[in-house]
């Protein structure tokens, strides 16, 4: 057996609530500054909150929701060997780059295809969900549904950590965040309202604010009861 594996699934997923389609191209200059934060490094800035953020057993089942290429995921394996680390991401081109590196790093991590408002784990599965740099990307109804799925995927007193922009910065990086969050309006919200207050809005009651670093990034732990 690998030492990684993916469920690939379909190009439309189907929920109980709701049809998920593919998401249309970014504009061009979405993809611009996108690509221009990941240079100045706010995914590594991100990895490093989630790593600080966390005090684990080392045996925990954790989620990462937005995985991405799986380069958190396998941070958390390197971290704690013998946790159970999942990644789920609706891009089945990073979900294979994931089960790539992963392989390569001689990890044995399950990375499937999913949507943060419809998660494919049961209920109750995880003791962390960590989202890092994605929740952004939804607003309204799909934001509420993706603190519904979190909550129904963490075990009883099980722990969301959130990470994500949360206040404004200056200099080029947060001119950078400015740009994007004129496309990318889920980043004004949280901006506006900061992340624990967001947090309060999904239905997390027991709420701290675990770290920040550079980009206006907030690091936030949440408790389920």
């Amino acid at each position: 057996m690998s030492s990684a594996q993916t469920q690939p699934g379909h190009d439309t997923e189907f929920s109980s609530r709701r049809i998920f389609l593919p998401p249309p191209p970014a504009p061009y200059r979405v993809e611009l500054y996108r690509d221009l934060l990941n240079k100045f490094g706010v995914r590594k800035e991100a990895a490093r909150l989630a790593l600080a953020s966390l005090a684990l057993a080392g045996k925990e089942s954790i989620l990462i929701a937005g995985c991405g290429d799986g380069a958190m995921a396998i941070s958390f394996k390197r971290r704690w060997p013998d946790a159970d680390v999942e990644g789920v991401d609706p891009d089945m081109d990073a979900l294979t780059n994931a089960v790539e590196r992963a392989g390569e790093a001689g990890f044995r991590i399950l990375f499937q295809k999913g949507y943060l408002q419809d998660l494919p784990s049961a209920a109750e599965r995880h003791d962390v969900v960590v989202c890092a740099l994605f929740l952004y990307r939804l607003r309204g109804e799909d934001r509420g549904d993706a603190f519904t799925e979190f909550t129904r995927v963490l075990k009883p007193g099980g722990r969301l950590l959130l990470i994500d922009f949360g206040v404004a910065c200056g200099g080029l990086k947060g001119w950078l965040v400015r740009r994007l969050a004129a496309h990318e309006l889920g980043i004004r919200d949280q901006i506006e309202m900061g992340l624990p207050d967001l947090c309060k809005l999904g239905g997390f009651e027991k709420i701290e604010l675990a770290g920040a670093g550079a980009f206006g990034l907030q690091a936030v732990v949440c408790h389920k009861k």
